[in-house]
């Protein structure tokens, strides 16, 4: 299961909920990679923000596992971020998008499409990359991020730099349906038991994980 990494992160990065929510603590630049990486495939993932998310350098998105956690928040380098103020950099450099404004009590669902280097993000089942066509699932209007990913792991990373700013993952059960053709971050796993009679008295049973996407 994929969570906050508690071994990847600056000193005013707390973790709560199992490692699923992230929180700031200072008044400065922080951040925290999630756990584990990807590497090939097509992915959906919310990330739904705290009563507070504020501050300049807060955004989501993905980074490097070389990406600097304390500066990152500034204008993405070694990632794809979006932040609060809806703008969305990739490595350095502003990608001309604006979602709009992302405060407290909102989702931003991210599609990332590690086939073909492109991403997608949406702030509460809105258009993606704030445009009437753009389409993960038919790879219309994403932003182009081979320039980073996939030759590099993917990883969820939170930044902040504004004290009580907080963020949890949605991994696997959603809010917004995904695009089609990209399965949850984290695959749900469904058991089932079958039970069959064999002799009086007598019982065998098989416990069988099914993965869904």
């Amino acid at each position: 299961m994929t969570t906050w990494n508690p071994s990847d992160l600056t000193a005013n990065i707390t973790l709560s909920s199992g490692n699923l929510t992230a929180t700031c603590t200072a008044a400065a630049d922080n951040g925290v990679r999630a756990t584990p990486s990807k590497t090939s495939g097509k992915y959906y993932v919310e990330f739904i923000t705290g009563p507070t998310f504020a501050g300049g350098d807060t955004g989501v998105g993905i980074a490097t596992s070389t990406a600097n956690l304390g500066t990152i928040g500034l204008t993405a380098s070694g990632g794809l971020c979006t932040f609060v103020s809806g703008s969305v950099y990739f490595n350095g450099t502003n990608q001309g998008i604006s979602m709009g404004p992302i405060g407290g009590g909102t989702n931003v669902g991210l599609a990332v499409d590690l086939v073909n280097s492109t991403a997608w993000f949406r702030v509460n089942g809105g258009n993606w990359n704030a445009s009437g066509t753009a389409n993960p699932a038919t790879n219309t209007g994403g932003i182009n991020i081979a320039a980073l990913f996939p030759f590099n792991a993917v990883f969820l990373v939170f930044c902040s730099n504004s004290n009580g700013s907080s963020v949890s993952l949605g991994l696997s059960s959603f809010v917004y349906a995904p695009p089609s053709g990209f399965p949850p971050w984290d695959p749900v796993t469904i058991q089932f038991q079958f039970v069959a009679f064999s002799a009086p008295n007598a019982t065998s049973w098989r416990k069988i994980d099914i993965v869904a996407y």
